[in-house]
Order: C-alpha cells, then sequence, then structure tokens
C-alpha cells in the first residue's frame, strides 16, 4: 500500500574526508545517497518565527508518512523534499492510527532555520 500521489524523498548521508591530522572525519562537501523511498505523503510544518540573540529565525520544514513499511532513518541524514535539502530532527516514528491500533507505517520530521 502507498500514496497514490506521493513523493519522492532521498536522503542524503555525509561523506568523509581525511582532514589535516589524518582522521577520518563527516564531511556535507560530498554526501552520499543513503536511501531513496517513493510515495511520500509531505505536509508542510507550520512555519514560525523567533528572535534569538538580536535575529529573526524562521523555522520551517515538512513531516513526511510512508504507508506499509517501517525504516530506519539516521537522524544525521538529511532529505530532499520538493527539491530542497532539509535536516532530520530526530529519530523516525512508527505511525500507528490512534483509533484502530493500525500500524500504518512511518513518520520522519525535517526542517531547518534560516535567518
Amino acid at each position: 500500500m502507498s500514496f497514490p500521489y506521493g513523493e519522492t524523498v532521498t536522503f542524503l548521508a555525509p561523506g568523509e574526508t581525511v582532514d589535516d591530522y589524518g582522521n577520518t572525519v563527516q564531511t556535507w562537501d560530498s554526501p552520499a545517497t543513503a536511501l531513496v523511498k517513493d510515495h511520500a505523503g509531505v505536509e508542510p510544518r507550520p512555519s514560525s518565527e523567533s528572535n534569538l540573540d538580536d535575529r529573526n529565525a524562521v523555522t520551517s520544514g515538512f513531516t513526511l508518512y510512508w504507508l506499509g513499511d517501517v525504516f530506519d532513518v539516521d537522524p544525521q541524514w538529511r532529505a530532499v523534499v520538493r527539491g530542497e535539502t532539509w535536516q532530520v530532527l530526530g529519530d523516525e516514528a512508527g505511525w500507528v492510527s490512534p483509533f484502530t491500533g493500525w500500524q500504518a507505517g512511518t513518520v520522519v520530521q525535517v526542517g531547518r532555520v534560516d535567518g
């Protein structure tokens, strides 16, 4: 089962590079595709504005839903939704109906702060 008009979401993992001291470290200069999931339900999250440290910041994002399959998403990943890259906000969660107990699938929150 899937959303017939759902959207494709690509999850990215940080690449690796060697720093000046010979250590392998993560970098977002060359991310790797970690997972591609089709048929996502994409729900815009309300934007909010806050004034912290004398700056205006706008937080926005999406809630992503998949029916049927439950899968793991690393909270360090990023997600490409509608052509834009967003941070994964925490762990994925099982999506369960509060009315029937039906285990519907997976839900993932993504977002970013601008400003």
